[in-house]
């Protein structure tokens, strides 16, 4: 098992607002882009929706290193074969920097383990649209305890998240799995990006009212400042136009181009991407890609 301080295992986009542990506000604004429908985009402000918490775990498991392809199950994380029932994968080991605090808050542990498991993901996956999925980052770290002891290792992984945003079980492995399956995770919500302060993921096949699409756009690095609101509004809005436009097949006047953007806090742990979305004013029960002009699906 592993004995570690950890990231509660939930979304791990910043910009998708609440989770059972965290609440966050959404700004949001709409207005004609040219050769679309009207564009809503959406801000999240305050601290990200990524808490840690406490865990009963050790930074090995069964006595030895996890392993990178390992699968993880149950609340102990026991390591056991991928073709068996599990929730999590192992897509990276590593260690924290040295320059760190001898007792650093959780923030600060935050702000140097996520952008490493996020860049791991995107590595192990296969694709940079992993924020349009409902395969999430999860991050591992030392227990206060075992952190004064002088352990900095960190172990990141991936899971794929059910309604309420929490691991679902399931068998065989996600290495590559985007490389030519986004259809089969990708994240589809009851409620409106643009407007709603939690998404809840539902089946794509489901009733739902958006639809993330292909092409998450990178604004930036962590270590890097983050662009004015204004920046990251204009070039989400250039870029997910044609992302919606592109995914439909055609533009229409019949739905709503909407982004989600990382807050200052959420930028800093790695979360600095744009995810566009595709909605529609009432629920449909199939997937958008390539409706065209056709009629929506009722």
């Amino acid at each position: 098992m592993i004995t570690a301080r950890r990231v509660t295992p939930v979304r791990a986009l910043a910009a998708v607002l609440a989770t059972v542990l965290a609440t966050a506000s959404v700004v949001s604004c709409s207005g004609p882009v040219d050769g679309t429908p009207v564009a809503r985009p959406s801000t999240v402000e305050g601290s990200s929706p990524v808490q840690p918490t406490s865990s009963p775990t050790a930074p090995v498991l069964g006595g030895a290193t996890p392993r990178v392809g390992g699968c993880l199950r149950g609340n102990d994380y026991d390591e056991v074969p991928c073709d068996q029932p599990h929730e999590g994968e192992v897509t990276a080991t590593d260690s924290l920097p040295g320059t760190l605090p001898a007792t650093p808050d959780d923030a600060t542990v935050r702000r140097a383990a996520l952008p490493r498991c996020r860049q791991a993901a995107v590595e192990y996956l296969g694709s940079g649209d992993v924020d349009a999925t409902r395969l999430r980052s999860w991050a591992f770290w030392p227990s206060a305890r075992d952190w004064a002891s002088g352990q900095r290792w960190l172990v990141c992984a991936v899971f794929e998240a059910g309604a309420d945003d929490r691991p679902v079980g399931r068998t065989g492995s996600l290495r590559g799995a985007l490389t030519s399956g986004f259809d089969t995770y990708q994240q589809c919500t009851a409620g409106s990006p643009s407007r709603d302060d939690r998404l809840v993921t539902v089946p794509c096949d489901q009733p739902h009212l958006a639809e993330a699409v292909p092409g998450v756009l990178t604004l930036g690095a962590a270590h890097e400042s983050p662009p004015d609101a204004d920046q990251m509004t204009q070039s989400a809005q250039r870029h997910c136009a044609q992302a919606v436009t592109g995914y439909l097949g055609a533009a229409r006047s019949d739905v709503l181009v909407s982004w989600r953007l990382p807050s200052a806090a959420s930028w800093s742990e790695g979360f600095s991407v744009a995810v566009c979305y595709v909605e529609t004013a009432t629920a449909v029960k199939a997937r958008l890609r390539g409706v065209g002009t056709n009629p929506l699906p009722s």
